[in-house]
């Protein structure tokens, strides 16, 4: 074993090279030693820490020890689920300047926050203020950092060398389950910036139903299987406190609550933050006028949009990731009946966010 270290410290004298090695060996496959913290321990030079960290990186001898950036300003787009949230987050996401994972971000909030179905605890994917910990912060950033990819690109942030690494960072997330966690969210990052994605409930339920009938049939959706106290093999998107009382519901009756109980619950919720954290957007204005629309929520962001680098030069948007179909105004005809008869029960839900943007003007967000 001496051998080995002294193959890759052989610029260190050899007590230098023992104490190098003690520290690492603490923690074999977790280093968690800052370079500077290394530099001090073995009383050598730093150039050359980072070559022989280097090099035990490369042979995965070691994992590498990775600085967090400062998560400035971190934006979630708040939405409930089958609302379009995917094609903003598409869009916002190349925005030069902007990091994401890449995806929604349901095993890192699950796992951070107990949501998953093994822990007895597990009700629902509700977090609130209480949940707040700044360990959880800690970890959340740690994860999201593991994935980081540039601006819609495939350069992943780890990938970068260390010195080339950004110290600070614009952050997007979306993961429709964070409509029922804007209190945990703006207390673990108390400059988190909010956006509020909305879409009637006509087409909304409707996409939310063909989602239902696609995940039975192909398992695509299922976010949780098998809860404990229902016969239910599979339930897809959002789990809402109260949908134990719907668990032997249609998916039409299942589809309107999770819609309405998204909309209300994150409505409360932000309008509970101060107005400069939010700002709201329906998906039908970012259909009709994309880059209007894109351009106000870059500006409320703190970024500044360029169309041809989003590629949307025709001022038309990318079909979404999402999409079980190609777009069009009558796909909600195949569950019109459905639809028809579930719509009553969320007329006062799509009213008070027709009201909300009224009282809002959030035509326009005041740039940050």
């Amino acid at each position: 074993m001496h051998e080995l270290i002294a193959s890759t410290t052989g610029d260190f004298d050899r007590e230098s090279q023992w104490r190098f090695a003690s520290e690492i060996f603490k923690c074999p496959k977790a280093f968690a030693i800052g370079m500077n913290e290394l530099c001090a321990i073995t009383r050598a030079p730093l150039e050359n820490c980072k070559i022989v960290m280097a090099e035990w990186v490369k042979s995965g001898w070691i994992d590498e020890y990775l600085e967090v950036p400062v998560f400035d300003r971190p934006t979630f787009i708040i939405a409930a689920p089958r609302s379009g949230s995917t094609l903003l987050f598409e869009s916002l996401r190349k925005i030069p300047g902007m990091w994401s994972i890449g995806r929604e971000s349901h095993d890192i909030f699950d796992g951070v926050l107990g949501h998953t179905v093994g822990n007895p605890r597990f009700e629902s994917v509700r977090a609130t203020a209480r949940d707040v910990d700044p360990k959880k912060t800690e970890t959340l950033m740690r994860l999201f950092t593991e994935r980081l990819i540039d601006a819609g690109s495939d350069h992943s942030y780890i990938d970068q060398p260390p010195d080339r690494r950004p110290k600070a960072i614009r952050f997007l997330d979306k993961l429709p389950k964070n409509s029922f966690r804007v209190p945990f969210l703006a207390g673990s990052f108390p400059d988190a910036k909010f956006i509020f994605l909305t879409r009637n409930p006509r087409d909304n339920i409707s996409s939310l139903i063909d989602g239902w009938h696609e995940g039975r049939r192909s398992g695509r959706f299922v976010t949780y299987s098998r809860l404990p106290g229902t016969a239910l093999e599979n339930w897809c998107f959002v789990l809402p406190p109260g949908w134990r009382g719907m668990a032997n519901s249609s998916v039409a009756d299942i589809a309107a609550f999770q819609w309405a109980s998204s909309n209300e619950t994150a409505l409360d919720d932000l309008l509970a933050l101060a107005p400069e954290r939010w700002c709201a957007v329906s998906f039908a204005a970012l259909l009709s006028e994309p880059i209007a629309e894109l351009r106000r929520l870059a500006g409320f962001i703190g970024l500044e949009l360029d169309a041809s680098a989003l590629g949307m030069e025709s001022g038309l948007l990318a079909v979404s990731s999402s999409a079980l179909s190609l777009p069009s105004p009558d796909k909600w005809r195949r569950n019109a009946l459905e639809i028809e008869r579930v719509l009553p029960e969320v007329e006062s839900t799509r009213a008070r966010i027709e009201n909300m943007i009224a009282a809002r003007d959030v035509i326009t967000c005041t740039p940050t």
